[in-house]
């Protein structure tokens, strides 16, 4: 039993369990880095250009008026909520367990939304 001194007090973990706990957190960090990775070395500068995108509204308006209103709107409703989960995403570390497993949620959502632009994008 490891004892771990925390802000709340005292935290007894056992070893096997926080082991557990880190190898999840590690392969989970892993599965992202090499997402990150994958996609750079398909796309390149591909994650530069979305956020060039993202912050220049004469870059985002000239990319928007190519869509057509049913995929502009899913595009909307996908920025929209990936502004507001934003603060909380720059606050992970910090923010409540209920908060993130929450944002963990929402992100999925988020990534359902893209796949159905992604599905009318293809259509044309």
């Amino acid at each position: 039993m490891l004892k771990i001194p925390t802000e709340g007090g005292e935290l007894k973990v056992p070893a096997d369990k926080l082991v557990t706990a880190l190898v999840t957190l590690l392969d989970g960090l892993g599965d992202f880095v090499v997402t990150i990775g994958k996609i750079e070395t398909e796309y390149p500068n591909l994650i530069e250009g979305m956020r060039n995108v993202s912050s220049n509204p004469l870059l985002l308006q000239q990319f928007t008026e190519s869509l057509k209103p049913e995929v502009l709107q899913i595009f909307l409703i996908i920025l929209l909520r990936l502004m507001r989960i934003s603060p909380d995403l720059n606050e992970l570390t910090t923010i409540s367990t209920e908060k993130k497993v929450a944002l963990g949620n929402e992100i999925k959502n988020i990534s359902n939304l893209v796949r159905k632009l992604e599905t009318k994008l293809k259509e044309g």
